[in-house]
């Protein structure tokens, strides 16, 4: 997916270049993203077919552009419930065809009715109806990003936030922007702004489902010295699969050339194992066995999760003033167990390349003349 782009974005009407095109789509199934009313209210509706006669759905109020679900209320009848059916509480829509791209029905809680008027819209792609941009193209209206000034480090840099207007609960997005328009700030400045491209926060939201997506991203910085900046890149939240997931990358950036750099590169074959596989042009880069059993040290930890760690390959590492903090990349099912061992440069100069050793070095020197 493309990013979204900022002028769409920061505007309260979608200018008409940002718009897309449609194409018609066979009335033959409820499938699709509908325009209409409930009562006077307007809505906009999508339904996604999973087989023949069984869909789901998604709708919103466009004076609150916030989603809503629909579960199907038994197998091959158009009946919805904005819930879980088996909630007998919640409203319920009753639909019918009314005309070719047409439905019509009723929106009924308890002994409260009001009628429903659908028209389809017409859509463009292969994306299912609930996650097209013509279903979720108005909740984006007035959504910008917010911009406050902080400071790291003695360096002071933008921080810039998603204020979504209320219309996506479940989402936050947090990321900052360094001062100045050389060629390596913009590369370092459009990799930090990753985060608030539409293949991230929104494709979260159009690949949930009808309970919609959780997601939670923030990029801050840990650490910035004249050489380099570490940040620190989290994400948590659910986007549709089998379970939540989360997880803390530390990036290194080197703001001499704008690259985005492996500080595993550091280290030597000592600490650091490099597999090739035929056909395969990446490197991986996993801890050497008794590199492992000096970064974890003394710990002992719980059974369960002393066994988990002490066999664990991949890592994450942390470049911060006085070492470097290593953390285990854990599987879902135990990432309860992570925990991150801090070592200083002093006890891993035997597992540092000559390189490696150089840049540690002048970021010490960095540190003690700020003193």
């Amino acid at each position: 997916m493309k990013p979204i782009q900022i002028a769409c974005l920061a505007g309260s009407v979608f200018a008409s270049d940002c718009a897309m095109a449609s194409t018609a789509v066979p009335s033959s199934s409820i499938a699709g993203v509908w325009d209409g009313a409930v009562g006077d209210l307007p809505v906009r509706v999508c339904f996604d077919e999973g087989g023949p006669g069984d869909w789901t759905g998604i709708y919103f109020y466009r004076s609150k552009l916030v989603t809503i679900p629909l579960i199907q209320d038994g197998k091959g009848a158009p009946v919805f419930s904005e819930g879980w059916p088996d909630d007998a509480k919640l409203p319920r829509w009753s639909l019918s065809e009314t005309a070719p791209n047409a439905l019509g029905g009723t929106w009924k809680q308890g002994a409260r009715g009001l009628p429903i008027h659908l028209t389809r819209i017409p859509l463009k792609g292969e994306d299912l109806p609930c996650a097209s941009m013509e279903f979720q193209r108005p909740r984006l209206e007035g959504v910008r990003i917010a911009r406050s000034r902080a400071i790291n480090d003695g360096v002071a840099y933008t921080k810039l936030t998603l204020d979504d207007r209320g219309h996506f609960p479940n989402i936050s997005v947090e990321s900052f922007e360094l001062p100045g328009s050389t060629a390596v700030i913009r590369t370092i400045n459009a990799a930090l702004k990753k985060p608030f491209d539409e293949d991230s926060w929104l494709g979260c939201i159009r690949s949930a489902g009808p309970w919609g997506g959780d997601h939670n991203e923030s990029v801050e910085p840990r650490m910035i010295s004249r050489r380099w900046m570490v940040v620190n890149h989290h994400w948590d939240g659910f986007c549709g699969g089998a379970h939540p997931d989360s997880s803390n990358v530390a990036e290194t950036f080197d703001l001499t050339t704008g690259r985005e750099i492996d500080v595993r590169d550091w280290f030597n074959a000592k600490a650091i194992k490099r597999t090739r596989y035929e056909g395969d042009p990446e490197v991986f880069k996993t801890i050497q066995p008794g590199f492992r059993r000096l970064v974890i040290g003394r710990w002992k930890g719980d059974g369960d999760c002393a066994d988990t760690i002490d066999t664990e390959e991949w890592w994450n590492i942390e470049l911060n003033r006085t070492g470097f903090v290593f953390t285990p990349n854990l599987a879902h099912a135990v990432q309860a167990c992570e925990e991150d061992f801090k070592v200083p440069f002093a006890n891993l100069i035997a597992y540092l390349t000559p390189e490696g050793r150089k840049n540690v070095t002048a970021l010490q020197a960095d540190f003690t003349s700020r003193r």
